[in-house]
């Protein structure tokens, strides 16, 4: 940005101001050209910069694409686990003739521990 000071007829100064945005990793073009006038080499280390930036991106986002992959397996492993404790509570009372009015409350709540993990989450 830089400022052009102008002086007309009258004494009076007329002060112009220029600025450029862009959004990206990369200025533009014409930009790029003018790094590459002042530093030369500086085109490569931009592009070098940006496309690191890109890599690293990517490994994160996988890492969390495993992260919530491991965490549903392992939900679903748990979820299986405690309908099998259920079942097996369930018939064990079959067997020693324990009336199951007395372990319902128990079976519901170890259901509805399963179902927890199980549940659809919502990772954002």
């Amino acid at each position: 940005m830089n400022p052009q000071t102008n002086k007309n007829d009258k004494g009076k100064q007329i002060v112009q101001r220029t600025s450029m945005t862009y959004e990206g990793p990369l200025p533009p073009a014409s930009e790029f050209e003018r790094y590459e006038r002042v530093c030369p080499g500086a085109a490569d280390r931009i592009l070098a910069m940006a496309e690191n930036e890109e890599a690293h991106r990517h490994r994160t986002e996988d890492r969390i694409v495993d992260s919530v992959i491991k965490q549903t397996k392992l939900g679903q492993i748990f979820a299986f686990a405690i309908a099998l404790g259920s079942l097996g509570t369930v018939i064990a009372s079959l067997i020693i003739d324990r009336p199951l009015g007395a372990i319902a409350p128990a079976i519901l709540a170890l259901t509805s521990l399963a179902a927890v993990f199980i549940g659809n989450k919502n990772n954002k």
